[in-house]
């Protein structure tokens, strides 16, 4: 059934087209993404959809009385209220309901009107408990956990919270909110990859339907079942994930090259023969013939067009000597607390080290503290040859009022010339040089400073975020030349993709101390799987079931069977009243459950795949 219908939506900013006639609908209980590069229009279409929009033509049509919410990017909340107390706002019905049972409490203790009072509670207090009265404030705590707040976050005053804070608390009311249509626009921005993973593992289970906005591969995978593509304002669909779908575009773009080939060189030869015969004995023929050229010139295909994208190198002035970091006790900190027990260890040349932590472990603060910006303890020891550049997820500008092209000349000597030339290469043509850095969106200033940090020969590379705001396309593009680059990098990122093909070693921050695993991102993952304790069980390996005959079956649904009865007891652990009075708020516990959760998600997909 669907909860909502799009019809021939079409949508000008002035007299630019964004959108023209795009339909979509969506059914109860769907996972759909939009995909787009960026400034196709996804957002547009999602405030559309949301009514904070208006469309020239086209109508939006929900089923019944469905609600919708719009994860907002910006969003709003009371002041002087708490965190817990605007998150649970959704909740606003129970908690009148509760204060009509204190004030019927009361009155029972004065026995005035006994009965009646009686039966009034007993009314009131079936309704509360069916409507899940005495799990909501549990259902608060565990989503404000599973995006990211600690239990200490939960009495802060709403409006002193950071920006990205605020949009993780509106991603927790919304998905409490539970509403039939939920729009979410970069939902696993400001996440940590702990976050990201919860996330995950909530949304499958999510009983409303969801249209969403991503460039975060991994997550598409795992939560989406179609994908809608915005591409020259208009809608295409492919049925599956994100991967599903990027396999079916190369097969579609494919088969229209070869029909366009096909289609041009029949027309091509038919032009021939008409030329050489329409004004010989064969006239009457090469006018027939010229008709059905005429047909299928109006049906013919037009050439694919190839996506713009960027065109990345990144080179080296010179080499950096063979120990690029030196560090020696080292430790980062304010107010004289420091987030990370001292540190040591050494940086090779060509290393590309990936730093990996929950929000506020400290990650941003050590890049910013090996870059200078910052003050630290013990020895920091850089190469005499290394030659810094540092990526700010601040995106922080030279020249604030002036133009794109102004910024990367007060950045470099270069002429106004090869300014533009440089910058072509990173997506800015025309006259989107000449455009304002105060009016460009986050991805574009992302895309300037990228084309200033690549312009100087760095060879080592410090990046705090570098694929934040950036379309899948342009990470991918990043991602190659990266890879070619034979400087050292650290970098920190929570897009598990990027992590996969660039990290070759990493540092984790975790419980106030850094750990360094000489590893790849994937191999340290499927360590931390293999390991994953069950409760009350020390870390043992997860059986991995072989995949044929009738006996690798029942072996199969025994490890379903184990993993769902886990499940079920980390779920009672985190229902019970006092489960955020645990160390950090129980936070391991809620690890080990996503864990399981996705565990379980892989081998539902291998016993489908083992029963056809």
């Amino acid at each position: 059934m669907a909860v909502l219908v799009a019809k021939d939506i079409t949508v000008y900013y002035a007299d630019v087209l964004i959108l023209d006639k795009v339909s979509l609908q969506l059914s109860a209980g769907e996972k759909v993404a939009l995909i787009g590069q960026n400034g196709t229009g996804k957002t547009t279409l999602l405030k559309v959809i949301a009514g904070r929009l208006r469309q020239e033509e086209g109508t939006v049509a929900f089923a019944g009385d469905a609600r919708v919410h719009y994860l907002d990017q910006q969003p709003s909340f009371t002041p002087g209220m708490s965190l817990f107390a605007a998150v649970s706002e959704v909740f606003a019905p129970l908690r009148a309901l509760e204060t009509q049972l204190r004030e019927l409490e009361a009155q029972m203790a004065s026995s005035h009107g006994l009965d009646k009072t009686m039966r009034k509670y007993a009314q009131l207090t079936d309704d509360y408990e069916m409507r899940g009265g005495y799990e909501y404030e549990s259902r608060v705590k565990t989503v404000l956990a599973g995006v990211g707040f600690k239990e200490e976050h939960f009495d802060q005053d709403v409006i002193s919270l950071s920006g990205g804070q605020k949009v993780r608390a509106a991603l927790a009311k919304a998905l409490l909110e539970e509403p039939e249509v939920l729009l979410l626009d970069e939902p696993t921005n400001h996440l940590d990859l702990e976050a990201v993973e919860w996330l995950e593992s909530f949304m499958p289970n999510y009983r409303g339907a969801v249209l969403l906005v991503s460039h975060d591969r991994h997550f598409l995978d795992k939560v989406v079942t179609r994908c809608i593509e915005l591409e020259q304002h208009k809608t295409t669909e492919y049925a599956g994930n994100f991967s599903k779908y990027r396999a079916l575009k190369a097969q579609n773009l494919a088969g229209l090259e070869e029909r366009y080939t096909r289609e041009q060189a029949e027309m091509k030869r038919m032009s021939k023969w008409i030329s050489k015969f329409k004004a010989g004995t064969r006239s009457t023929m090469a006018k027939s013939m010229e008709k059905k050229l005429a047909r299928i010139a109006t049906r013919a295909v037009d050439r694919p067009r190839q996506k713009q994208s960027l065109r990345l190198s990144v080179n080296e002035s010179r080499r950096s000597g063979r120990d690029v970091l030196v560090l020696e006790n080292f430790q980062v900190g304010y107010d004289g607390k420091m987030l990370f027990a001292p540190f040591s260890a050494e940086v090779k040349r060509g290393e590309r080290l990936a730093l990996l932590g929950v929000n506020g472990s400290g990650k941003t603060s050590l890049l910013r503290a090996l870059t200078g910006k910052l003050c630290y303890r013990g020895v920091v020891k850089i190469s005499p040859t290394a030659h810094v550049g540092y990526f700010d997820q601040q995106l922080e500008l030279l020249a604030p009022n002036g133009r794109v092209v102004d910024e990367i000349m007060a950045y470099a000597p270069l002429t106004e010339n090869e300014a533009r030339s440089h910058l072509a290469r990173f997506l800015f043509r025309g006259d989107l040089v000449w455009q304002s850095v105060s009016t460009l969106s986050g991805g574009e200033r992302n895309r300037l400073n990228m084309a200033k940090l690549l312009l100087s020969g760095f060879n080592v590379l410090i990046l705090d975020e570098p694929t934040n705001h950036l379309d899948i396309e342009s990470r991918e593009a990043l991602e190659r030349a990266l890879l070619a680059y034979t400087g050292t990098i650290i970098f920190v990122s929570h897009d598990r993709y990027f992590l996969n093909k660039l990290a070759t070693r990493l540092w984790q921050i975790d419980g106030g101390r850094i750990i360094d695993h000489r590893t790849n991102y994937s191999d340290w993952r499927q360590l931390i799987q293999r390991s994953a304790p069950g409760p009350g069980q020390r870390s043992r390996a997860v059986k991995r079931p072989p995949a044929r005959g009738d006996t690798d079956m029942q072996n199969l649904e025994r490890e379903i069977e184990r993993l769902e009865k886990e499940k079920v007891d980390f779920e009672e652990q985190m229902a019970g009243r006092d489960f955020f009075s645990l160390p950090e708020g129980g936070k391991s516990i809620i690890t080990r459950y996503n864990r399981v959760c996705s565990r379980l998600r892989d081998l539902y997909e291998q016993w489908e795949r083992m029963a056809q």
